[in-house]
């Protein structure tokens, strides 16, 4: 049976529940600047990159993965990361300029010889522009014909649809209006 409460006891329920949200927002609040701290120490970002790394590791399925006090070496006598570290320190920890890891050939995994850090920006940039299939030249066929366009917003338009269907039409394998698209 559900119990019914008078007007004080809401009051104070209400009171209560307040409270102890105040509270754990307060303990949140309290522990953030020392965790911001160290993931912005120069050891701790090389820590959170190899957690990161790991994660990416079992997401993606790769087999091997470099051992994380080889990792932790690496890092920390590479000059490269202790640029952008110090570049990012002087930029007030802006996340564009936050050091990563990459690897230099995506189709292996996080091992020696196959990485490189670069910063936020670089590394966006660059993982942009190696899997952005939309600047990738495209192919409609129909009846025969080819057509040739020198990118997926470009084959889009021709179709009259949004800049990305083209790209939805290659993954799901669907023609339209007659047509078929693949990349060249």
């Amino acid at each position: 049976m559900k119990k019914i409460y008078t007007d004080e006891e809401r009051k104070e329920r209400r009171r209560e529940s307040a409270n102890r949200r105040n509270k754990t927002e307060h303990a949140k609040i309290k522990m953030k600047p020392v965790n911001k701290k160290y993931r912005q120490s120069f050891h701790g970002r090389i820590s959170r990159m190899y957690s990161s790394m790991i994660l990416r590791t079992k997401k993606k399925g790769y087999k091997k993965i470099i051992e994380r006090k080889a990792f932790i070496k690496f890092a920390s006598d590479n000059i490269q990361y202790k640029a952008l570290y110090n570049i990012w320190m002087q930029e007030d920890y802006k996340m564009i300029y936050c050091p990563t890891i990459d690897r230099i050939d995506n189709s292996k995994g996080y091992i020696e010889g196959n990485l490189q850090f670069l910063n936020q920006r670089e590394n966006t940039i660059k993982g942009y522009l190696e899997t952005n299939r939309s600047m990738k030249p495209v192919k409609l066929i129909k009846d025969n014909e080819n057509f040739i366009f020198n990118s997926v917003k470009e084959a889009s338009n021709f179709l009259g649809k949004y800049k990305n269907y083209v790209s939805f039409m290659i993954k799901k394998n669907k023609a339209y209006n007659g047509y078929i698209a693949e990349y060249i």
